[in-house]
């Protein structure tokens, strides 16, 4: 998913996330006293937070393209009217 998230694959990844989502139900069954399970779980929080940092960038890019784009039309339609 992180991968994903990098090359900006974001339909992917929501698949990859509704899969994440069934995994992460079966971890109610895991022994969290096991070390090995604790660091686990420390990995996949850790690339979690990326690709949460990932998706707010891009969403930040993708706004500030959507003002660009209305700033363009509200000129181009200035210039016609």
């Amino acid at each position: 998913m992180l991968a994903l998230s990098e090359r900006g694959e974001w339909e992917s990844v929501a698949e990859k996330t509704k899969q994440r989502e069934q995994l992460f139900n079966t971890f109610e069954e895991l022994d969290f006293s096991n070390v090995q399970a604790f660091e686990i779980l420390s990995q996949i929080k850790l690339v979690n937070d990326q690709i949460v940092e990932l998706g707010a960038r891009a969403r930040e890019h993708t706004i500030g393209q959507m003002r660009s784009l209305r700033t363009g039309k509200k000129a181009s339609d200035a210039y016609k009217g």
